[in-house]
């Protein structure tokens, strides 16, 4: 028999259905291509049969277990993300620590989710390690949490190779790790202030409360519904005015008023509080812009999947393509600017932000960012602000649509018909240069059919 050979449609989908309701994952998002040939060659052809194993076992069997390895094998090594430990060293940890040796409680609580093969929660001890002089009279609970048992097997043998220590220098490897032939062995001291469990985001076994929680890369492979249930779990495992930490493409989705959400360092970090967030949107232009090709652009690879999710309406899909595409290419100007569109589409105000200052800062002349950030400023009244934006986005592009569009509403708000005028004459112009089904942008569902309609309305009325 060969394998796939009982791969029915129906077969299919109800291992998808019972992998993302065990589990949360987004398979059938996610593996779209691959899923098939994994279940395939997992249940040697036999998807029924191994299904039904599935069904009556619980995660821990060596079943789930290998499908959870071939489901999660993630991409991780040391101090990853940097900007976040920068935070953890000088945001996070002052106040916190000051204010538990005022009260001489002297213990932190720290979890890491998603934990993999234990790089991140050995950065996080390492990092306490070098804040704290005087660590060994404070009682750390530092965990890492994850599904993938082979993983935290592997966490628990801190044995790494040289990849996972591409973003670290020599001093740190001699300080921290001994060296075995072809990998390195991390220090003893280091090992033993992480303990590693098993554990699902979305079922979690019981735990502390904790002060600080890094939940990187994990809600990004989630399914809709699960990510709410994901993002409850994290704020009730936090004591309040604890901090959640995301990956640099993920943002939270829902009941965000029961967070203080700020950007230091252009990393939206979480606080949890019952106090709603007030941060202006007028700090997107505290931004310093850079001369065009002040940075080099990153090749962004193909954006079609990306861009065929967002016509369809599926922003879910498309934030998983741009998160993955993200954490490959960081420096992706397009990736970076699709991301913020769907999060300001939620009202995710500041991680919007980010990843447009992000955009600018990688390509200065990439007016879709400029458009976007003058769109969220006119939501908050800003116009002035906004309209120099638009500048900016048609000073790099003088016939972007939006921008030209936006800047004639303005005008036309303001009664400024004359130039609001000039400015749709011009649209009008372009648009007819475009088939009439075709969308103006990937920013809008607007087709150049329904602007040069719209127009005509304006101008001879």
């Amino acid at each position: 028999m060969t394998h796939g050979s009982s791969l029915t449609t129906d077969s299919l989908q109800r291992a998808i259905q019972l992998i993302e309701g065990r589990t949360g994952l987004a398979v059938s998002s996610l593996l779209r291509a691959d899923v098939s040939h994994i279940l395939a060659r997992l249940s040697y052809g036999n998807l029924d049969l191994w299904l039904a194993e599935l069904e009556r076992s619980p995660e821990e069997s060596p079943t789930w277990q290998r499908l959870l390895a071939a489901l999660t094998i993630g991409e991780t090594y040391f101090m990853r993300d940097p900007q976040h430990f920068r935070l953890l060293r000088e945001r996070l940890l002052p106040p916190l620590v000051l204010k538990r040796r005022q009260a001489g409680e002297f213990e932190l609580n720290v979890l890491s989710v998603g934990c993999s093969t234990g790089e991140e929660p050995y950065s996080i001890a390492i990092a306490l390690n070098e804040f704290l002089p005087d660590i060994d009279r404070w009682q750390i609970n530092l965990i890492g949490m994850d599904i993938n048992e082979a993983a935290l097997q592997q966490a628990q043998r801190a044995v790494y190779r040289k990849w996972s220590f591409r973003h670290v220098n020599e001093t740190f490897l001699r300080r921290y790790f001994i060296p075995h032939e072809d990998s390195y062995q991390l220090r003893r001291e280091i090992v033993e202030r992480v303990t590693f469990i098993r554990g699902n985001l979305i079922n979690p076994p019981a735990l502390p409360l904790f002060d600080i929680i890094f939940c990187r890369n994990i809600l990004l492979y989630f399914t809709a519904r699960h990510v709410q249930m994901a993002e409850d779990n994290l704020y009730h495992l936090l004591r309040p005015g604890g901090w959640l930490l995301l990956g640099s493409a993920e943002a939270l989705r829902s009941r965000r008023e029961r967070w203080q959400i700020d950007a230091p360092l252009n990393s939206p970090i979480y606080q949890k509080t019952r106090k709603r967030a007030t941060q202006p949107l007028t700090r997107l232009l505290t931004e310093v812009r850079l001369p065009a090709g002040a940075l080099p652009v990153t090749p962004e690879g193909d954006m079609t999947q990306v861009e065929a999710a967002l016509t369809a309406g599926d922003f879910d899909h498309a934030e998983r393509l741009l998160g993955q595409m993200l954490l490959e290419t960081p420096h992706a100007p397009h990736a970076h600017t699709l991301l913020a569109f769907i999060f300001a589409n939620r009202k995710a105000y500041p991680e919007a932000r980010t990843h447009l200052n992000a955009a600018v800062r990688y390509d200065p002349t990439h007016s879709d960012a400029y458009y976007l950030r003058a769109l969220m400023l006119s939501e908050e009244r800003e116009t002035f602000l906004a309209q120099r934006e638009l500048q900016a986005a048609l000073y790099y592009n003088r016939d972007h649509l939006l921008s030209l569009l936006m800047l004639g509403m303005i005008h036309t708000g303001s009664g400024d018909l004359p130039k609001a005028h000039r400015i749709w004459q011009r649209v009008r112009t372009l648009v007819q240069k475009l088939p009439p089904e075709q969308p103006i942008s990937v920013l809008s569902e607007l087709t150049a059919g329904q602007v040069l309609n719209m127009l005509t309305d304006r101008l001879e009325n």
